[in-house]
């Protein structure tokens, strides 16, 4: 305002017309709109005279400076997004910020948090990490994110040997924070534009290969070793759970070897009693310890278990060969099943298996929601539901030749 209030003292412009932040007498500070002129005759003592307007705009200044503000940072985070991003490119391709480091950042488990633990988990791992990433670099450092798990940080005049030790020393202290019983893994690739003349996306495509490459490196242990812990958090806090599925893989056993599975086969079948359950940490202990009867949405929300289940393996080359059998366990020999409602040969021979022994194994088990009932009154249950929720030859054999209990049928 000063600036332009002397340019119409020295009569370089007629009017004048401003916004100025300025306080006001309660202390609070306020936007004002200010437009005005002089008079053309001064007063007697010469003193020149200001005539206008001064509007209170704050309200709306306030509302263009959030616009503003998300327009340019990431509303989750409060990083810069990709088009501030796109800005600072411009303004670091200069020689004052020779040597330029780019580093490319991805959280490896973003993916296998949002389908186990839901989205809301998936939040608080990006914020924790920004968290990490601001405390680490200094104030000069430009870090933005540019996608759902990708990060990029430009760090002018930074030699690539610095960066990189930066970088191994944020990586090992990432290493030890643990949410969600989850290591906060990310993947990192370094790259350094030394000369005007390089092209600074060169950089970005090299930082970003390395980054790749690390990430396929350790992907295939890491999500096995992330599965597990997801596994072992479950037992941790289910202990029922744990019982259940040893339970599972008894009979499981017993009923491969009776239809004379080769090892390979009974191997995949006892991971599966260990793990097809695996989705149920997505689910509130409240709920999963809720005496019947369940509302319709609660039911829902349980039922997506095999779902999860689903996705959270499909990510592992280890387990991503039951993945299948895992969605289809709760699938019904009359098509009456979840999630989606295949029926006989469609279902997957080990979901088939698996449906037999984990019902028998849960009617047998007590539950904070429900008392045992005896092997018999259970193997009577698995006869009545033979030929609409079981296998019927699947469940003869189980009833004749695990439980060597004579088939009655009503």
């Amino acid at each position: 305002f000063v600036k332009a209030f002397n340019r119409l003292l020295a009569k370089e412009t007629d009017d004048i017309y401003e916004e100025v932040r300025i306080h006001h007498s309660h202390g609070r500070p306020v936007w004002t709109f200010i437009r005005g002129s002089l008079n053309d005759t001064p007063t007697n003592s010469g003193q020149v005279i200001f005539s206008g307007i001064l509007q209170d705009i704050t309200d709306h200044k306030e509302k263009e400076l959030e616009i503003l503000h998300l327009s340019y940072y990431d509303h989750l985070t409060g990083l810069f997004n990709r088009r501030k991003y796109e800005e600072i490119l411009q303004e670091v391709d200069c020689d004052n910020c020779l040597p330029l480091s780019v580093i490319m950042t991805d959280v490896d488990a973003l993916k296998i948090t949002n389908d186990a633990f839901g989205h809301q988990a998936g939040d608080y791992l990006l914020k924790h990490i920004t968290e990490k990433l601001l405390l680490h670099f200094p104030p000069e450092v430009y870090i933005s994110r540019i996608g759902g798990d990708e990060f990029v940080i430009l760090w002018p005049n930074m030699a690539f040997n610095q960066a990189k030790k930066s970088i191994d020393q944020l990586n090992e202290n990432l290493k030890k924070e643990v949410i969600n019983g989850i290591p906060c893994s990310v993947s990192f690739g370094v790259a350094t534009r030394t000369l005007l003349t390089q092209d600074v996306r060169d950089a970005i495509r090299d930082a970003e290969m390395i980054m790749y490459n690390s990430k396929l490196m350790k992907s295939r242990d890491y999500r096995s070793d992330i599965i597990e812990k997801v596994k072992m958090t479950f037992f941790e806090n289910h202990p029922e759970e744990r019982i259940h599925a040893n339970l599972v893989k008894k009979y499981l056993f017993q009923l491969g070897n009776e239809f004379h599975l080769s090892e390979s086969d009974l191997n995949s079948l006892l991971l599966l009693a260990e793990i097809h359950d695996i989705g149920k940490i997505s689910v509130s202990s409240e709920l999963l310890l809720k005496p019947l009867p369940l509302a319709d949405d609660e039911i829902k929300q349980i039922q997506r278990h095999s779902e999860i289940g689903y996705r959270i393996l499909a990510s592992s080359y280890e387990y991503d060969k039951i993945a299948l059998d895992v969605l289809a366990h709760h699938e019904r020999w009359d098509g009456k099943g979840y999630p989606k409602k295949i029926s006989e040969d469609e279902i997957p021979w080990k979901a088939r298996f698996l449906s037999i022994c984990e019902a028998f194994s849960s009617m047998i088990q007590t539950f904070p929601y429900r008392q045992e009932l005896s092997i018999l009154e259970a193997s009577q249950e698995i006869i009545r539901h033979s030929g609409t929720q079981f296998d019927p030859e699947i469940a003869r054999v189980f009833i004749e030749k695990v439980l060597k209990i004579e088939w009655k049928s009503n």
